[in-house]
C-alpha cells in the first residue's frame, strides 16, 4: 500500500469515530449540566437527584466515557497496531458503559415518578437498561473465551443502545419545533420519541453486525 492510499485510509478511518463523537455532544453536554447542577442548590426539579447524587454522577460519567471514549473502539487500526491500548480502553468502556446501564435501571426504578415518566415510558427505559447491562455482560464472557467476533457484536448493540440519547435528541429537536415542547414531554409523543431512537439505533446495530462476512470465530488470546 502507498503512503498516499495509507494516508487516505487513515483518514477516512477517523470518519467513523468522528461522527460517532459528535453524536454523543448533546448527551455528554447534558450530563455535564447534570454534574454541575449537583453541585449547586437543589431546585423543586431536582431534588431527587441531589437526595441521591451517585446514580446520576454514574450515569452521566459512565455514559460520557462510554459513548466517548468507545467511539474510537471502531478504529480497526488501534486494534491492530495498538492492541494493548485497545484492551485498556475496552476494559474502561465495558465498565463504563456498565456504570450507566445500571445507573439507569437504578434511577428508573427508585427516582420519584415525574411527570413524563409514564408506565410506558417506564417500561422501555427499563428494557433498554436491562439490554445494555446483558449485552454488556455477553461481550465481557465472549472475550473472556476469546471469541472476538461474539465481543464485537455484543458491544456494538450495547453501543448503540447507549449512544441512544443522541438519536432521540436528532428526533426530538425538529419534534418539538412542530409541537411545542410541551408536547414533546406528553407521554404519548415522548415514548414514541425515546422508543424511535432506541429502535433506530437498535436496527443500524444488527444491521451492521449480520452483514459481516461469517466464518470461522476470530480467536486471540487475553491477557
Amino acid at each position: 500500500m502507498s503512503s498516499e492510499t495509507a494516508s487516505t485510509h487513515r483518514t477516512r478511518e477517523w470518519r467513523i469515530p468522528a461522527v460517532l463523537l459528535a453524536l454523543t455532544f448533546v448527551p455528554a453536554a447534558n450530563g455535564v449540566l447534570r454534574l454541575a447542577d449537583l453541585a449547586g442548590p437543589a431546585s423543586v426539579e431536582s431534588a431527587r437527584f441531589h437526595a441521591s447524587p451517585i446514580p446520576i454522577a454514574a450515569h452521566a460519567i459512565g455514559g460520557i466515557v462510554f459513548c466517548g471514549l468507545g467511539a474510537f473502539q471502531f478504529m480497526p487500526s488501534l486494534r491492530l497496531r495498538h492492541p494493548r491500548y485497545h484492551r485498556i480502553a475496552g476494559r474502561i468502556v465495558l465498565t463504563a458503559g456498565l456504570a450507566m446501564a445500571l445507573s439507569a435501571l437504578w434511577m428508573t426504578q427508585v427516582y420519584d415518578i415525574v411527570p413524563e415518566q409514564s408506565p410506558q415510558v417506564y417500561a422501555v427505559r427499563m428494557l433498554v437498561g436491562a439490554a445494555t447491562t446483558v449485552g454488556l455482560v455477553l461481550a465481557l464472557a465472549a472475550i473472556l473465551r476469546r471469541d472476538v467476533p461474539a465481543h464485537r457484536s455484543w458491544m456494538l448493540r450495547s453501543y448503540a443502545l447507549g449512544l441512544g440519547a443522541a438519536t432521540q435528541s436528532l428526533i426530538g429537536l425538529p419534534v418539538a419545533a412542530v409541537v411545542g415542547l410541551d408536547q414533546l414531554l406528553a407521554p404519548a409523543v415522548h415514548v414514541t420519541v425515546l422508543s424511535a431512537g432506541w429502535g433506530i439505533n437498535a436496527l443500524v446495530a444488527e444491521w451492521i453486525v449480520r452483514r459481516r462476512p461469517r466464518g470461522a470465530p476470530e480467536v486471540v488470546p487475553v491477557p
